[in-house]
């Protein structure tokens, strides 16, 4: 078995008490110069299509039970399936209409059966912009370590699709440090798949 370490098993306990316990990111993107109508729609296609090797964090989901002895532990999930992780949304241009839906899909607690994580690929904002929306719980990654992630993925050049394998960090807590080399290459896969410029107001 695989444990999780104290904090992270008290977090679990408590999220079933009180709030849940993830950190989110919300980007505001351009398309890049000369991107057709149809340029989210592809994105979207090929995040949907990508075989690439998905981050053993993203992998697994925790575990509580009578054969676990009452304690949580990690499982490594078989699949995952991106299609249940990395969703598609609409909405109108009226910014605000965007943030409720921004509200509604935070406040929606993760499924403990599954990796917990989400992605929410949004279009129909004003001036042809689209937003990426991830939620990933507190347990699978902080939100300074979530920030690095993502901004080692992102590209503002929007025909690379290779990013190169995140460094291992040497901050924070011991289990946040260990991390493997290379483990991480992208959100999931690599997020320079959602290439485009970023606004002011996009942000962890």
């Amino acid at each position: 078995m695989n444990p999780l370490d104290p904090l992270d098993a008290a977090m679990m306990t408590a999220e079933m008490l009180s709030n849940p316990m993830h950190v989110g990111a919300v980007l505001i993107l351009s398309p890049p110069p000369g991107a057709g109508p149809e340029y989210v729609d592809e994105l979207y296609r090929e995040t949907q299509a990508g075989n690439d090797p998905i981050d053993p964090r993203l992998r697994r989901y925790p575990h509580q039970g009578v054969d676990t002895g009452g304690i949580w532990v990690w499982r490594d999930a078989d699949t995952v399936d991106i299609g249940q992780h990395c969703q598609r949304r609409t909405v109108s241009a009226d910014d605000a209409g965007f943030w409720r839906l921004i509200a509604e899909l935070d406040a929606e607690r993760l499924d403990r059966s599954r990796p917990m994580w989400m992605s929410y690929l949004i279009d129909g904002l004003e001036d042809g912009r689209f937003a990426f929306y991830i939620k990933v719980h507190h347990t699978v990654i902080d939100g300074v370590a979530g920030f690095k992630m993502i901004a080692e993925a992102l590209s503002t050049d929007a025909d690379r699709r290779s990013m190169p394998p995140s460094t291992p960090s040497i901050t924070g807590n011991a289990r946040r440090r260990r991390r493997r080399p290379g483990c991480c290459i992208g959100w999931p896969h690599r997020c320079g798949r959602w290439s485009g410029r970023p606004h002011p107001g996009s942000g962890w």
